[in-house]
C-alpha cells in the first residue's frame, strides 16, 4: 500500500511502473538469439574493418551500458565483440506520441512520459535542454565507470587527433 501511495504522489499510476522497461524490451528486442555466426571469410574481413555505428538511443533507456543486455542494440561487451571503433550515442529530447506524417505540433510528447516512468530528474519533464543535459551526463558517467574502455570524443580531442593545434 505504501508503494502505491508513493507512485500516486509522484503522479504515476501503479500499473504503469515497469512500463518503460517493458516498452524498451518490445521496441529494442532482438529477433535472432545469440550466438551469431558468420562464415570465416566474413569474420576475417570484419576484423580488418573500422566498424562505425552512427546512431544509438541507448541513453534514452534505463540500462547498464557496461553489462551485456538481453535486449537493446548497444552495450560495451557487444561493442567490443563486434569490433566497433566508433559509436555515436544520440540524445533524444522529444518524440510525438502517435506520430503523424504531416503535422505533429498538437501531439503529446512520449519522452515526457518516459522520463516520468524512469524517474528522470523533475526538470527534464518540461525542458528539452535538461533532457539533453541529463542524457549527456549519463553517457559521461558510463565513460568514467568503463575504466578506459569507452572514450568520449569531443571537438577538442578530434582536433588533436587530426593534428590541429587547437579546435577550430
Amino acid at each position: 500500500m505504501r508503494i502505491t501511495k508513493i507512485f500516486m504522489i509522484a503522479g504515476i499510476p501503479p500499473l504503469l511502473v515497469g512500463c518503460a522497461s517493458m516498452a524498451d524490451r518490445l521496441i529494442n528486442g532482438t529477433r535472432i538469439t545469440p550466438p551469431y555466426h558468420a562464415n570465416p571469410t566474413a569474420e576475417q574481413l570484419h576484423q580488418k574493418l573500422l566498424i562505425v555505428d552512427l546512431h544509438a538511443d541507448t541513453m534514452l533507456w534505463d540500462r547498464n551500458l557496461l553489462k551485456r543486455g538481453s535486449y537493446g542494440h548497444v552495450d560495451l561487451p557487444r561493442l567490443q565483440e563486434g569490433n566497433v571503433g566508433l559509436q555515436v550515442f544520440s540524445v533524444v529530447t522529444k518524440i510525438p506520441l502517435f506520430l503523424k506524417l504531416d503535422n505533429n505540433k498538437d501531439r503529446p510528447d512520449a519522452i515526457t512520459l518516459l522520463a516520468r516512468l524512469q524517474d528522470w530528474p523533475k526538470k527534464t519533464r518540461s525542458s528539452l535542454l535538461e533532457r539533453a543535459v541529463y542524457q549527456g551526463e549519463r553517457l559521461n558517467d558510463w565513460v568514467h565507470k568503463s575504466g578506459g574502455a569507452l572514450k568520449l570524443i569531443t571537438k577538442k580531442r578530434l582536433a588533436r587527433a587530426a593534428g590541429s593545434p587547437r579546435p577550430g
